[in-house]
């Protein structure tokens, strides 16, 4: 379901990336660094009412940069050769790269593995997961749970499927207000309205840790706003930009 809303800002953040890959032809480099593809950019197209969020080269958004910038400098590790790696939803290209590189055992995997012809990505349900006997050493899951209507049952699958010393890194859009939640029988446009997508249940506030306490994990908070502000600009990084990592408490 697309409305005009939305319709508009993707017109609009396609004609302003198209803008910025003229000015990078006309004049290569720029002010701006792209950390997810290596490229120094004139800016960040916009997206809905964030002003610089898209690489005009590689299309990756802020939080996909900001994910690059704690592995790269060192803040979070990822885990190495002989470990396993679930990633869902995988569509942010410069982590797939990034998880692909690691020497890991890696995973795609989404609820819906046709949006994705001609990639190896397996179907897995977060409220339909149970544990195997594989374990997984990260589960990477950006932008999913606020889809998931039972998100406490997806957040205690995830921690079930992790290995005791494994962690699971979730990011979910956030406001500066307690959780929202939308329950099964809003309306689509209503959804659109409040959560800023008709497929969106609920808008996290940061007491989404508290959710992540109560399905079983230690919870530690890395965000953007604790890096200095000439970095965050050069990068295209937001306020929102916060990752939880989440790791099993071991009775």
């Amino acid at each position: 379901m697309l409305s005009t809303k939305r319709i508009a800002r993707g017109l609009r953040g396609r004609l302003n990336r198209l803008g910025l890959q003229l000015q990078g032809v006309l004049r290569p480099g720029g002010a701006f660094h792209c950390n997810a593809c290596g490229n120094d950019v004139p800016g960040f197209f916009a997206y809905g009412p964030t002003q610089d969020w898209g690489c005009p080269r590689c299309g990756s958004s802020p939080r996909e940069r900001f994910v690059r910038h704690v592995v790269d400098s060192g803040l979070m590790r990822l885990p190495g050769k002989n470990a396993r790696i679930l990633h869902i939803a995988p569509s942010e290209q410069s982590l797939v790269a990034l998880f692909s590189a690691s020497g890991a055992d890696y995973v795609r995997a989404d609820i819906y593995p046709e949006s994705y012809p001609g990639q190896d990505v397996r179907r897995v349900d977060l409220c339909d997961f149970p544990a195997g006997d594989e374990r997984y050493d990260l589960i990477y899951a950006s932008h999913v749970l606020e889809h998931i209507l039972d998100d406490q049952l997806a957040m205690r699958n995830i921690c079930a499927n992790l290995t005791p010393s494994g962690e699971a890194w979730i990011i979910v859009p956030l406001h500066d207000r307690p959780t929202e939640e939308g329950g099964p029988n809003m309306p689509r446009r209503e959804r659109e309205r409040r959560f800023g997508q008709w497929d969106h249940v609920r808008f996290y506030g940061e007491d989404i840790a508290l959710r992540l306490q109560l399905a079983g994990f230690a919870v530690e908070r890395f965000a953007a706003t604790d890096l200095p502000t000439d970095l965050r600009r050069r990068q295209g990084l937001t306020d929102a930009d916060t990752l939880w990592r989440c790791r099993p408490v071991v009775a």
